[in-house]
């Protein structure tokens, strides 16, 4: 365990480095504009990335309030290991996209709440990273419908973003799916998320998808449950 938490603050510190870095290079460009020093360039952007990510933070902290209440949770009773917790807040913190970070949130309750019954693992981390804000949408849709466990249930995509439905045999698809579509459904297949079905040529038929236990537990990690 010790070895985990060493990990994750190692993996820290190389992004303060990269930060810094950044920092230089982007003060370098700034100052070739203003006339000024190398140390005025890396002034003006430090000083607009700080207040970025206070704003942000500050959000996720009002955010975060917000739901324990309406959720009608406690306050956190139960500690976040550190390979957990700090990629969640280095995430959380400057993620720009509200719907995004407001998953984030729910990810960071759940983690450290004793009456959720599922294990925060980095994989739901790593997921989220990954996820766009369409994404991110297009999953809730596709497990916000009522499935078996372990079911191979079909899930129409054709109505996306607006909506998705349980597919039968007889269902016939004349619609294109837009580019932006396919290429959320592809990512989220990347991410092991869903599946969609084969073609008889081999390729991806994204008409219609699978859930997996992956996505299901994922989903489940991003969600609050009303307490009893």
């Amino acid at each position: 365990m010790f070895e985990e938490e060493a990990k994750a603050v190692q993996e820290a510190s190389k992004a303060v480095v990269k930060v810094t870095d950044a920092a230089q290079q982007s003060g370098s460009f700034i100052a070739k504009f203003i006339s000024g020093s190398l140390e005025q360039g890396v002034g003006i952007f430090e000083d607009k990335l700080k207040y970025i990510r206070f704003e942000r933070q500050m959000r996720l902290m009002k955010k975060t309030q917000s739901l324990l209440v309406e959720y009608g949770l406690h306050a956190p009773d139960k500690a976040i290991p550190l390979k957990i917790a700090i990629p969640i807040f280095q995430a959380a913190t400057m993620e720009e996209d509200d719907f995004l970070q407001d998953q984030w949130a729910n990810l960071l309750i759940n983690a450290s709440s004793s009456q959720f019954e599922q294990e925060v693992k980095r994989v739901h981390i790593s997921i989220l990273e990954n996820l766009s804000s369409l994404d991110a949408h297009i999953l809730n849709l596709i497990y916000s419908i009522p499935l078996d466990e372990g079911s191979a249930t079909r899930i129409a995509t054709t109505s996306l973003p607006e909506r998705v439905f349980i597919a039968n045999d007889n269902n016939r698809y004349e619609k294109k799916l837009p580019k932006e579509i396919i290429l959320s459904l592809s990512n989220l297949t990347r991410l092991g998320c869903i599946e969609p079905l084969s073609t008889y040529g081999g390729g991806a038929y994204f008409y219609e998808v699978l859930p997996t236990e992956l996505g299901r537990d994922f989903v489940r990690a991003c969600q609050l449950q009303q307490k009893n």
